[in-house]
């Protein structure tokens, strides 16, 4: 099985049979998984399906009308649906609908055997939108996820790669989390 890596444009991908990841050489290191695994162990890693990881950070800004163009590197790689989501520690999940279908079947078995609280499920299940990419690769970001979020129509955001998944944070939430990360890395806590 072999491993490739192209760089054109200041974009890599590394790919195996497995996995692909993408994001841009600029901003971001890149990473390539173990052939078959995929982080979190989904059960589309286990089984060797093709996954694509999403990595790299960009500064955006949302429109008036609180819209959010996606960086060209994670935007192909979305079709023209994905869902929004209330994230971790303040963040909006940006997540392709196949994987955002496996997630949820996973939560929902967790919530049933009791590894999960229901009331996770609940706000991921009710903070979920559906949403289109339209011709310019933006996304609506609805009022209820700029709240949680602490965006505004025409604020700044920032849209990093998390791997499986796509995240917009505030400004400032996002240095607070990568400054806590960055001591965690350097002080050898994982």
């Amino acid at each position: 099985m072999g491993i490739g890596r192209r760089i054109r444009d200041d974009h890599i991908h590394w790919s195996d049979s497995r996995t692909s990841v993408h994001g841009t050489g600029g901003q971001a290191g890149s990473h390539r998984t173990q052939a078959g695994v995929s982080p979190g162990g989904t059960e589309a890693g286990k089984r060797g399906e093709n996954q694509v990881l999403f990595v790299g950070t960009h500064e955006r800004q949302l429109d008036e009308k609180g819209r959010l163009a996606l960086p060209a590197p994670f935007r192909s790689h979305l079709g023209e649906r994905c869902y929004l989501a209330v994230g971790d520690d303040q963040c909006i999940n940006v997540v392709p609908v196949e994987r955002f279908e496996a997630m949820a079947a996973d939560l929902v078995e967790r919530v049933r055997r009791g590894e999960v609280d229901r009331q996770y499920q609940r706000v991921v299940s009710a903070s979920a939108t559906p949403v289109q990419v339209d011709r310019q690769g933006r996304v609506v970001v609805d009022a209820n996820l700029r709240a949680y979020a602490g965006l505004t129509p025409e604020s700044k955001v920032i849209v990093s790669g998390n791997f499986d998944v796509i995240e917009i944070w505030a400004p400032a939430q996002f240095e607070l989390i990568q400054q806590a990360g960055t001591q965690a890395i350097a002080g050898g806590i994982r």
